[in-house]
């Protein structure tokens, strides 16, 4: 896998270190809405949550498998907030505050504030 990856950051011009810790950085931007207090966390998760219902119900209307977390009918929005937390956003930032250390103070807090906010939703009746 890892020569798989540098074989990707290679064909995409990405040569050194450097340059592949900027297009991590990148991508932690790009998936930082839940590494922000919460208000910011709720409206954006808000927002992708209406764009991946809109792409599920164009899905059925065009008669194709929808897509995971897109059917409005079946997504828990707490519980795939958790899964998304756990699993992508909190590993992220993790590795982020080791390569920039207030990253821990500042985004992990966050993330962990959110994380327990979407659990205590997702375990409510």
């Amino acid at each position: 896998r890892a020569s798989a990856s540098a074989a990707a950051f290679a064909a995409a011009g990405w040569h050194d270190a450097s340059d592949q810790i900027m297009c991590y950085i990148l991508h932690a931007a790009d998936i930082s809405a839940q590494a922000k207090p919460r208000p910011l966390a709720l409206a954006w998760a808000d927002r992708c949550f209406a764009e991946f219902f809109r792409q599920g119900d164009l899905e059925k209307e065009l008669g194709l498998p929808v897509s995971a977390q897109c059917d409005r009918e079946t997504t828990v929005m707490p519980t795939a907030q958790v899964g998304f937390l756990n699993f992508i956003i909190k590993p992220t930032y993790e590795l982020l505050a080791r390569i920039i250390p207030k990253a821990r103070e500042t985004c992990l807090v966050e993330v962990e504030a959110n994380l327990c906010f979407w659990k205590e939703l997702s375990e409510a009746p």
